[in-house]
């Protein structure tokens, strides 16, 4: 009863309390064990009842190692394990056990950080496996010493490497598997181990049936560590071997990416031919790894716009074009045409921007991004006729409904920029009419009445962009009407507010704008501006 209460206490957290059940335990057990021993030691049921007791007696010193655990008194612990260790070569069956026992310490400790009691706990875990060969199987052997290799690893990996290395060369002799030869190649990185002995490694690693992702993140492990040689060795030997795998592909994708990484960009441009030339003749990548392969070019041609080297970009966003069927749309290469189209203009290629943009709308007529687009080459080439049919689509689609279920435009701030952008655009290159056109943006704050936060943004874009036009005293009441409106509807939004906190968070944004508190006395403040705007002020 004592044992089991007191366990009772250690699984609730109590460890204090545990304490004192597992004393009196184990104070009545060993007088049992007096009494046995004073009898004759030849009757079979006394023998019986001596190995009964004494698995008792382990069982008991062991949940106290665990009451000593749990209130980190690790010298306590250690001496009741080594206790219960001493008696199991009267008791084998407990082998099992006491190996479990300590491995969980082992784990328990190593979480908390604690490498050189868990390197303990592991060492004794593995000495009790070994103590009966029929207890422990030997995965569960290496898996005790892969982790006690960590250990040693993350404890201190220069003063501990060749514990960690003993360690997990142990491990693969119990029982060999990748797990095993990962952890030993990044042993091995840890110190500085020769070329030569990394190469017989990894030559080991492709001698065993192992899968190609376990190999790529070899490759990628000895790049990692700067082992540039022997890793780029490895991804010629990885292609070779896995040439006739469905999935060779993400070894041809791994090495490009690596060759990119290192300045590499010759030996890329090779593999990447070599790539999309298969892909256009029959040996054609997985449509995951084509997207791969888009994400990989587009982040080279990204890192290049960045240093305006637009050519260059170019140079990559063309490669991934090519991977596209001649009759293929969707919006990604819709967002590529974009892409080139940009390039294009900042290199002034006009011709060839207006025909990238002409693919861009063929694919994704309605994006907000691609009609910008086409706006800005009709103001460059003077076409005021085409600019305003842009500007037109552009309202049409701000104003569509459809927009955001589509997800086509999911920043209003997006919209907001463009339109800003366009009437800027338009006014630097002296198409007013064009300008005013795009300046009609405070009347599509009047047909957003039913979405006061877009309506607000409309009517703070009106007033940025009445900024351009010439100071006269028409748009000088239009800007400050503009204002107005957007101050009301942040007044309503904060009556309408259901927390403090958004009434809060609308009380800083109508800081920012001129005072209207005068007009708290409306019960619909957005519906009495609404109206009053409507009928005082006609659109632009």
């Amino acid at each position: 009863m004592n044992v089991k209460t007191g366990k009772g206490w250690v699984d609730v957290g109590n460890a204090v309390i545990a304490d004192e059940f597992f004393q009196a335990a184990m104070a009545g057990l060993e007088q049992l064990y007096v009494r046995l021993m004073q009898r004759s030691s030849t009757e079979a049921h006394v023998t019986m009842q001596k190995i009964a007791v004494e698995r008792d007696l382990l069982k008991v010193l062991s949940y106290q190692a665990e009451s000593a655990i749990a209130q980190e008194d690790f010298q306590k612990a250690s001496a009741y394990i080594l206790r219960c260790k001493d008696m199991l070569m009267r008791l084998p069956q407990m082998t099992e056990y006491l190996h479990s026992l300590c491995y969980n310490f082992g784990i328990e400790t190593y979480k908390n950080n604690k490498y050189e009691e868990s390197s303990f706990w592991l060492s004794q875990s593995y000495d009790i496996g070994k103590m009966d060969k029929n207890s422990v199987e030997p995965e569960m052997l290496a898996k005790v010493l892969r982790l006690l290799a960590t250990a040693y690893l993350d404890w201190d990996d220069r003063a501990y490497y060749d514990k960690a290395l003993h360690a997990i060369n142990l491990a693969n002799k119990e029982h060999l598997s990748p797990a095993g030869l990962f952890l030993r190649m990044k042993i091995l990185l840890k110190g500085e181990t020769p070329n030569e002995e990394l190469h017989e490694a990894i030559m080991e690693i492709l001698h065993l049936d192992v899968s190609l992702d376990f190999c790529l993140k070899v490759a990628k492990l000895l790049m990692d560590h700067e082992r540039e040689s022997v890793g780029f060795n490895f991804l010629k030997i990885i292609c070779e071997h896995f040439k006739s795998s469905e999935n060779i592909g993400k070894a041809w994708l791994l090495h490009i990416d690596m060759l990119l990484q290192r300045k590499e960009e010759l030996l890329a441009k090779g593999k990447i031919e070599e790539i999309i030339i298969g892909h256009q003749t029959g040996r054609q990548l997985t449509t995951e790894l084509v997207g791969c392969l888009h994400n990989i070019l587009w982040k080279k041609a990204a890192r290049s716009f960045e240093v305006q080297n637009y050519a260059d970009a170019l140079h990559w966003y063309y490669y991934s074009l090519r991977l596209y069927a001649s009759d293929q749309t969707d919006l990604d290469l819709a967002k590529l045409q974009r892409n080139m189209a940009s390039c294009y203009l900042h290199l002034e290629q006009f011709d060839k921007a207006k025909e990238a943009v002409t693919e861009a709308e063929r694919c994704d007529p309605t994006n907000i991004f691609t009609q910008f687009y086409v706006f800005k080459i009709a103001v460059l080439e003077g076409s005021s006729d085409r600019a305003l049919q842009a500007i037109t689509a552009l309202e049409n689609i701000l104003t569509t409904t459809e927009q955001e279920e589509n997800d086509v435009l999911t920043d209003r701030g997006s919209a907001v920029m463009v339109l800003t952008l366009a009437a800027q655009f338009a006014l630097e290159n002296e198409l007013q009419i064009v300008a005013g056109k795009a300046l009609e943006s405070w009347n599509l704050a009047v047909q957003c009445d039913k979405d006061p936060v877009t309506m607000r943004e409309f009517f703070i874009l009106s007033y940025k962009l009445s900024q351009f036009c010439p100071s006269d005293q028409v748009i000088l009441i239009a800007q400050k009407t503009c204002l107005l409106m957007a101050a009301a509807v942040d007044l309503e939004q904060g009556r309408r507010a259901s927390t403090t906190f958004e009434q809060v968070m609308c009380n800083l944004q109508r800081k920012h704008k001129n005072s209207v508190c005068c007009l708290v006395c409306f019960p619909s403040l957005m519906q009495f501006f609404l109206i009053l705007f409507r009928e005082s002020f006609p659109p632009f």
